[in-house]
């Protein structure tokens, strides 16, 4: 929908519709007309997502270099996560801990961006 505020006019014959439509004075000298209403914004753009998370299972833990964990769902497919400096301590988490719950964030721009581990937690 819209608002127009100005002029409008046009010729309607029903068998046919509108004609000759016009917006200000339709003359040589110009009025000024606005049409206003809400915006239609297209379709956003995918965001790749900053962080990804699963819970599940330690199926790997590489200790590097590259350092790396892997956490593997139920249902689903497992995730690998590099462990950088600021990542959390893995010590407590060996291949077969179960119930685990990791988050990894992308770290870096791409095409150079690496999934880094940043949350490391058992359930309860």
């Amino acid at each position: 929908h819209a608002k127009v505020l100005g002029n409008m006019s046009a010729t309607f014959v029903p068998s046919t519709g509108f004609t000759d439509g016009k917006l200000g004075l339709g003359s040589n000298t110009a009025m000024l007309a606005v049409v206003a209403g809400p915006a239609c914004k297209g379709p956003k753009p995918d965001k790749p997502a900053r962080t990804v998370s699963v819970k599940g299972e330690v199926t790997a833990l590489v200790t590097g270099p590259p350092a790396t964990i892997t956490v593997t769902p139920k249902k689903g497919d497992a995730k690998t996560c590099a462990i950088g400096g600021s990542s959390p301590s893995t010590a407590l988490f060996p291949v077969g801990t179960k119930n685990v719950e990791m988050k990894c964030e992308w770290v870096g721009t791409a095409p150079a961006a690496v999934l880094t581990l940043s949350k490391l937690k058992l359930q309860t």
